[in-house]
């Protein structure tokens, strides 16, 4: 019987104009150059552009992660 491994999605949720938010992003950047086998588990998305991300998963505060499962539900934030 064959198992399926889980494999999750990390997604940085930032806002323009937010000095924590572009420290989080030059962060994630720094980190994935040093692992980029991870590249494809791992996005950073701004807020004025994935609006409806905002309001699916309820964000209030930026900068915020969240890790997804293979079914885009949220697992940790």
């Amino acid at each position: 019987m064959k198992t399926s491994k889980q494999q999750y999605k990390a997604i940085l949720m930032k806002m323009e104009g937010c000095t924590p938010c572009a420290l989080a992003a030059s962060n994630l950047t720094e980190v994935l150059s040093d692992f980029p086998e991870y590249n494809n588990y791992v996005v950073s998305m701004d807020k004025e552009i994935n609006n409806s991300i905002v309001h699916s998963y309820k964000i209030e505060m930026f900068p915020t992660v969240l890790i997804l499962d293979n079914d885009s539900k949220e697992v940790e934030r």
